[in-house]
């Protein structure tokens, strides 16, 4: 599979580490990326990213064969609606945001050709100078295709993760926006919300900081542009899953409160057995 002209908008670090990895593969014959800022699109040619840069979404896209949204995720409606109408006919549409419902119910009405997809994978790291074209290897990518999604856009963007060393899971778009709610937006939640808390006791919290605060919070840096968007973005399914975290919380206060020491060592050994056979493995 080689594709001729592929157009990425958004070379930061997902876009740039894809365009990496599509040359390291020999996937596609030329890569455009498009972007808003001329400092950013120099820096991807210099670091390899993409044969050409444009600031211009129609000319970067004119002709292309795939076009990847690479784009934040509060962005990615508003340029999909902008460029589907100058796609060329049988050019195949897909994402990389990390919540999918909104995105696809909008884009796939637009073009059967819109492939909406998450790769798992990135850094509280930014940049297209971070960009690697390993950052998908054996990271698990989300397909959510549709009953209205054309087989041959599913199959190119399939067999486009596969072939960059991603494992390729398909569900719906609903399935994935809650399932991330809880396993990647509550997470940066969580650590956000710690954090806050060790800030309230301000320097004295300071010199007992260690190892476990260190890798519970260390997403707590992420950029909070990002992760605002994707939080609204994903609002229904966030406050969904958050609803479920309280009342574990709420069931872990009453276990402390009631000094049941049985059923804290209970809980304890459910979730340290769970994360053993389903997360260390």
């Amino acid at each position: 599979m080689k594709i001729e002209k592929v157009s990425i908008i958004g070379v930061g670090l997902i876009g740039g580490s894809l365009g990496l990895a599509l040359k390291k593969k020999g996937l596609a014959s030329k890569i455009v990326g498009i972007g808003r800022r001329e400092t950013s699109l120099r820096e991807a040619l210099r670091v390899g990213t993409v044969d050409e840069v444009t600031l211009d979404l129609k000319e970067g896209v004119s002709q292309a064969d795939l076009v990847i949204l690479a784009a934040p995720v509060g962005s990615i409606l508003r340029i999909g609606r902008e460029i589907v109408p100058h796609l060329k006919q049988g050019a195949i549409l897909t994402d990389v945001g990390s919540t999918k419902e909104e995105i696809v119910r909008a884009l796939g009405a637009l073009t059967k050709d819109f492939v909406g997809a998450h790769p798992m994978a990135g850094s509280n790291e930014s940049g297209v100078e971070k960009a690697t074209a390993s950052l998908f290897e054996k990271a698990t990518c989300v397909i959510t295709p549709t009953g209205e999604t054309s087989k041959k856009a599913l199959d190119v963007v399939e067999n486009l993760w596969k072939k960059i060393g991603a494992r390729v899971v398909k569900m719906s778009p609903e399935t994935h926006d809650f399932l991330v709610a809880i396993t990647s937006h509550l997470p940066h939640l969580a650590a956000s919300s710690l954090v806050s808390l060790a800030a309230k006791e301000k320097e004295k919290a300071v010199p007992l900081i260690a190892t476990g605060f260190k890798d519970t919070t260390r997403i707590a840096a992420s950029d909070p542009r990002l992760w605002s968007d994707i939080f609204l973005s994903n609002k229904e399914m966030v406050l969904s899953a958050l609803k479920e975290y309280k009342e574990i919380l709420s069931q872990w206060e009453e276990l402390i409160r009631e000094e049941d020491q049985e059923g804290i060592r209970l809980k304890f050994g459910q979730a340290a057995s769970w994360w053993r056979e389903n997360v260390l493995s």
